[in-house]
């Protein structure tokens, strides 16, 4: 095994990541964002801004419009009280007044288990693709990785999929 793991680290740096492949190193594959005035909250260009830091890497990335309107993509696999205060943050320093909508990018748990929580707190709209919605609505029907079902936590909050307000068409746009 150690040779095969010195193999493979010859061959990664061939690849276009650059991070180490068995430390999960999130915080090495990102030389672009920069830290913001708001904990753990990353600036990734002037509109978009991520969760980043010591043992964080949640799938979550926000839009902010110059009107502080905000367009969440993908939202999972966080403890709640950190998303309130990143948000609270975001929007007490960096000028965030309401969350439109969560855009949700597969049907991974991870991408979409906190979605409902902006729903109800934020009056965010849940959006999709296409195709995307029937393993997010009825998880127990696809037998797909990493479905909902295999957080527990999600199940322990009641989560067991979430139905969607907006299904964008293939090819579509908005």
């Amino acid at each position: 095994l150690a040779r095969l793991m010195d193999r493979l680290r010859a061959a990664e740096k061939h690849t276009l990541r650059g991070w180490e492949v068995n430390t999960f190193a999130a915080g090495a594959q990102d030389r672009v964002s920069r830290p913001s005035a708001v904990p753990h909250v990353w600036q990734v260009s002037p509109h978009l801004y991520k969760f980043r830091g010591p043992n964080v890497w949640y799938n979550f990335s926000i839009l902010v419009a110059d009107s502080g309107r905000g367009l969440v993509i993908d939202c999972g696999l966080m403890d709640l009280a950190f998303l309130d205060a990143a948000l609270a943050g975001m929007r007490d320093r960096l000028g965030l007044t309401k969350i439109d909508a969560v855009f949700v990018t597969h049907a991974h748990g991870d991408h979409f288990l906190e979605a409902e929580h902006l729903r109800k707190t934020w009056g965010a709209s849940l959006w999709t693709m296409a195709g995307v919605e029937g393993p997010c609505e009825r998880p127990e029907r696809y037998d797909f990785p990493a479905a909902v079902q295999a957080y527990g936590p999600s199940i322990k909050r009641g989560i067991t999929g979430v139905t969607f307000d907006r299904l964008v068409p293939a090819g579509g746009s908005f």
